[in-house]
């Protein structure tokens, strides 16, 4: 797929976004202008999306289009990412922080997105036994990270992205036009439902990828 210079643009923007929310001051209001920096997390996903689909498009006539896809992420992603996470448990380690291993098996699996903040028990309780969705409220100003231990977590966008892949290239590559295309819409209509049912005061569904799916698939729309 050949590169489109105006996406470029959005991709300054989404960086500004996500350095915004990063770099919100405490305490500062909810609604306040750089809290709108969540939503370069969703312009990331809708280019990936539009972008992957592409390139899996045109794939879909090679002799070995998994491989070639496979081959080609893994050597742009890898060596960079495994290379930050290395740094951070080092540094973790070096100040005596613990990172628990689960965490630390989902950071080198990217799998730290796949079920967080997705509950069918909460799910079930909401639509079967009238739990309601009253809640405690909380603080949500977790953007500054002051230990290492926490470096693997801001992994849960690029965990995202993995499994992203790793589903969406059977779709685009085996399956008919129709199918893609379903694929892609019904997103849009689930993930808000299951980000609703699943929501709690810590709002953990906005990190996971279950529930993020539609903006990845906005993009293949």
């Amino acid at each position: 797929m050949n590169r489109i210079e105006e996406l470029d643009g959005l991709r300054a923007f989404a960086i500004f976004a996500v350095f915004l929310i990063h770099f919100r001051p405490v305490n500062q209001p909810v609604f306040g202008f750089m809290a709108l920096g969540w939503a370069g997390v969703d312009l990331f996903f809708v280019i990936s999306g539009f972008l992957i689909t592409g390139i899996l498009w045109n794939l879909r006539k090679h002799s070995t289009p998994f491989r070639e896809f496979y081959w080609r992420r893994g050597l742009r992603i890898f060596p960079p990412y495994y290379l930050a996470l290395l740094l951070i448990l080092l540094l973790a380690h070096l100040h005596r922080e613990v990172i628990p291993h689960k965490e630390q098996i989902g950071a080198w699996f990217f799998l730290s997105s796949l079920l967080k903040g997705f509950s069918v028990r909460l799910m079930a309780k909401r639509l079967f036994l009238h739990a309601g969705f009253a809640m405690t409220p909380q603080f949500l100003d977790v953007h500054h990270f002051e230990l290492f231990m926490r470096g693997p977590g801001i992994f849960w966008s690029l965990s995202a992205e993995e499994l992203f892949y790793l589903i969406w290239a059977p779709i685009v590559l085996k399956g008919t036009k129709n199918f893609i295309v379903f694929c892609s819409v019904a997103p849009l209509i689930v993930c808000p439902i299951l980000r609703g049912l699943t929501h709690t005061a810590d709002a953990m569904e906005t990190f996971g990828f279950v529930t993020r799916f539609d903006s990845l698939s906005a993009g293949a729309c």
